[in-house]
């Protein structure tokens, strides 16, 4: 979870509209379960 919020926080300041909203949702959910063991972002879809 650390590698997605290092990457989030560097590309956040480039991001506006939905793509910003997403990632900061994004940041988050990495944020609020991260601590814990065994925790998976899934991604499907393009």
């Amino acid at each position: 979870m650390s590698a997605i919020l290092e990457e989030l926080a560097t590309i956040q300041p480039e991001l506006n509209g939905m793509a910003l909203s997403t990632a900061r949702a994004l940041a988050v959910l990495a944020s609020a379960h991260g601590d814990r063991p065994h925790r998976y972002l899934w991604f499907i879809g393009d």
